[in-house]
This record gives structure tokens, C-alpha cells and sequence, in this order.
């Protein structure tokens, strides 16, 4: 594993720990949750209505590394600390 890899999965028991936290603050308040794919260069967060068919309503958040999939989910997570 390069030490970029290394790097890259530091960030992932933080990232799922962030959606499973957002997940369960929005499950009150919307019929939808997001969801992490990643492969070996990027993150993927999608959003996906909790009502339909998860293959036909994704809609994708965000696309990108570690870090700034960590900032964007941050940002995420303070919109339900605001309401």
C-alpha cells in the first residue's frame, strides 16, 4: 500500500462515522440518506430518497480526496446543527 493509500483510508472510519451521524439526524426530518462509495482515488457521496429505488434517485454531493470529502461533511453536518 503507497503511503497515498495509507493516507486516503486514514480518513474513512471518520468519514463513515460522519454520514452514519447525519443519517441518524436526518432520519426525523427527511425521507432520505447519504451514502459512501469510494474507490482508489476518490469518495463519492451520494444522497438517496429513502422511498425509491436506490439505483434510480442518487444524486451525487460530492466527489474528491479524504480531506475534502471530510471539510465537505462538516459543512453537512453543521446545516442540522443551524436548524
Amino acid at each position: 500500500m503507497s503511503g497515498i493509500e495509507t493516507l486516503k483510508n486514514n480518513y474513512l472510519p471518520v468519514i463513515n462515522a460522519q454520514i452514519q451521524c447525519i443519517n441518524e439526524l436526518s432520519s426525523e426530518i427527511r425521507q432520505e440518506r447519504l451514502a459512501l462509495v469510494y474507490n482508489e482515488s476518490d469518495y463519492c457521496i451520494e444522497k438517496i430518497n429513502a422511498e425509491l429505488s436506490a439505483s434510480d434517485h442518487t444524486t451525487i454531493l460530492f466527489q474528491g480526496k479524504g480531506r475534502a470529502c471530510h471539510v465537505f461533511l462538516n459543512g453537512y453536518l453543521a446545516s442540522f446543527m443551524t436548524k
